[in-house]
């Protein structure tokens, strides 16, 4: 049994080489790039054979990155693009540095974001006791425990009083948001 392909060419367009002037621009900052990569890599590798020593690609990476502290953690949390990865650099932080400040405003921001961007109350409420059983008598701790007890309610409807900031009644202000915190709803 012989298999035949047959193809109908709907159109056809003509490609054509731009001219080097329109892109060298483009072109020549790419092959310098890759001209010191070459370079540099063919000067450790003879080093390497010369020295007769091995390089962990791993160390380099550690001696090449900039120490950071607590605080620089806390705003690359705070300034990640997902809610997930912002939780995942908030613990990062917690472990690399359990006994900062910072850490405290990082465990609760964990709680805060399972609640108010995920609606992940289970997760949020397991977070905030955890938080409350260590930090319980902060201003924090106060803070988990009023989001503990209003996370799943609505938010309750502002009265207008004319000028246009709510009468106030009935309404009782939450406890402060952590102070370095950036998020748009505050508990």
């Amino acid at each position: 049994m012989q298999l035949r392909l047959l193809l109908r060419v709907e159109e056809r367009e003509d490609t054509t080489v731009p001219p080097y002037e329109s892109v060298k621009d483009r072109i020549l900052p790419r092959l310098r790039m890759e001209r010191r990569e070459a370079y540099g890599n063919a000067l450790t590798d003879s080093l390497k054979k010369f020295y007769n020593v091995s390089v962990f690609d791993d160390s380099i990476k550690v001696a090449l990155a900039p120490n950071k502290t607590a605080a620089d953690m806390f705003k690359e949390a705070q300034a990640a693009a997902t809610p997930l990865g912002r939780i995942d650099l908030y613990r990062k932080l917690v472990k690399q540095f359990p006994d900062d400040s910072v850490s405290v405003q990082a465990r609760f921001m964990i709680g805060f974001t399972y609640a108010e961007e995920l609606n992940e109350y289970d997760a949020a409420r397991r977070e905030f006791e955890q938080f409350i059983q260590k930090y319980g008598d902060t201003e924090l701790g106060a803070s988990a425990k009023w989001m503990l007890e209003n996370m799943e309610k609505p938010a309750p409807p502002l009265e207008d009083d004319g000028t246009g900031k709510g009468s106030g009644k009935d309404q009782v202000p939450p406890p402060p948001a952590p102070k370095s915190g950036s998020s748009t709803r505050s508990p």
